[in-house]
């Protein structure tokens, strides 16, 4: 494309050793290439922060500080951190970060394509990302920007997490300089209201992300970035069977608990929600893993109202003409088959909404040229999803680890009753035969 034969990088070589081979994507505060790397002779994503942003030190020493505890990570689902670094030169400071380079798609892509998704392979997503967050969280790093943009899906079908802990090094440099990174579709209440973020706040991202994925909607929008943080202060994430009726049970459970609005009534780190959803996995039936929901037509043209702040990232998923076609995930190792700113609701209007010099909020690497991927527009019902009612809102009101990990006191006590009752017409059944013979 044209903006990268323009790119004065390209072509350049870095510290004597990084080739800058082409411009992959730009963020709110880098640009993301892929280069190569002369000494080992392998292709490599190299984040470089913008000019302007290199030149504030306490800015740069946060991105070094937050870059060599993302190194210290080694895990399968975690993208790596290979080095860091600043350049001196006469066109001022080059600060950069050398990452693994992952050739394929993000899980926005495969959302695009696929819109909802089935619970199986929700549950195949979501077991190898909280495993590599409950790796980080381990570790004590919250990475903060959880959402589908940072979830990268190779052309071998790893599926690996991006971007850990970088958002915190541009807190200094967001709209009130009390704001916290994030995208507004995914950013939790106590974030929305000027918060400090945490483990806590990671899990109520993919608790968006698991809603997204099954119901192929995001739980809130709204006509700007500030209606939606609005909601996720003021509003409960509904059960997603209230769109998609017939989904299993334990499913809405592990949505409403991850999406609690009190922060300490959610799992309290990524490793708790993992044993639950290996759990669940675990107990769902081939049935209720396969369910599907009835999909709303592609036709439809997209209502820019409705969807989040942060365009939907690239689409290296354009080589792919159908879904099917497009690279399937591994199966998780728990199987056995195969930068929009949000900040209070002061926040003015022109930090909240995109802006048309640069493509997706945080930059994803390991894309083709980007070309947004639009999502499906919701229908009249599902923009609104009615509150809950009923069961659903007595379950949301239950303590969710234990609704999790339990099997219901009543469904118990009825199997024990009529195991009982059998037991009692057998042995009736034998003393009539026995005194009718004799």
């Amino acid at each position: 494309m044209s903006t990268t034969s323009q790119d004065q990088l390209i072509g350049t070589i870095v510290d004597d050793r990084y080739r800058v081979a082409e411009r992959l994507a730009r963020g709110g505060m880098s640009t993301v290439y892929r280069a190569v790397d002369l000494r080992l002779e392998r292709d490599v994503a190299m984040k470089v922060l913008y000019p302007h942003l290199a030149e504030d030190p306490s800015l740069v020493d946060k991105f070094e500080r937050e870059a060599k505890t993302a190194a210290a990570l080694n895990h399968p689902h975690v993208v790596n951190v290979y080095d860091q670094g600043i350049q001196t030169g006469p066109d001022g400071r080059l600060a950069y970060l050398v990452m693994e380079y992952v050739p394929g798609v993000t899980l926005r892509s495969v959302l695009g394509k696929h819109r909802a998704l089935t619970p199986h392979l929700t549950l195949v997503y979501l077991l190898a990302l909280v495993d590599g967050l409950a790796a980080a969280h381990r570790a004590g790093l919250v990475h903060r920007d959880m959402k589908p943009e940072n979830v990268l899906v190779s052309r071998e079908g790893d599926i690996k997490v991006a971007d850990f802990g970088l958002a915190r090094a541009a807190t200094n440099h967001t709209g009130t300089g009390a704001a916290l990174m994030g995208t507004v579709a995914y950013v939790s209440p106590e974030l929305a209201s000027g918060g400090r973020a945490d483990m806590r706040s990671d899990v109520y991202a993919v608790g968006i992300m698991m809603f997204e994925m099954l119901t192929g909607r995001q739980p809130f929008t709204g006509q700007s970035a500030v209606q939606i943080a609005f909601k996720h202060v003021n509003s409960r994430v509904p059960a997603p069977s209230t769109l998609a009726p017939g989904l299993a049970e334990s499913l809405d459970d592990v949505v409403l608990w991850c999406t609690h609005p009190d922060p300490n009534q959610r799992p309290r780190d990524a490793q708790e929600l993992l044993d639950q959803l290996i759990v669940i996995r675990e107990r769902l039936t081939d049935a209720q893993l396969d369910y599907t929901i009835p999909l709303v037509p592609t036709d439809i043209p997209l209502d820019a109202s409705t969807h989040d702040a942060t365009t939907a990232l690239p689409a290296a998923a354009e080589r792919y003409e159908d879904p099917i076609d497009a690279p399937a995930p591994r199966a998780s190792i728990y199987e056995e088959e195969p930068a929009t700113t949000v900040a209070p609701t002061t926040v003015s209007p022109t930090t909240t909404e995109p802006s048309t010099d640069h493509e997706p909020a945080t930059a994803v690497y390991g894309q083709a040229s980007p070309a947004a991927i639009a999502p499906v527009a919701p229908t009249p019902e599902a923009a609104a999803p009615r509150p809950l009612k009923g069961a659903a809102a007595r379950r949301a009101a239950r303590t969710p680890t234990e609704r999790l990990s339990t099997v219901r006191p009543g469904r118990v006590a009825l199997i024990v009753l009529l195991v009982v009752i059998l037991a009692a017409l057998a042995q009736l059944l034998g003393y009539w035969i026995g005194t009718t013979r004799f």
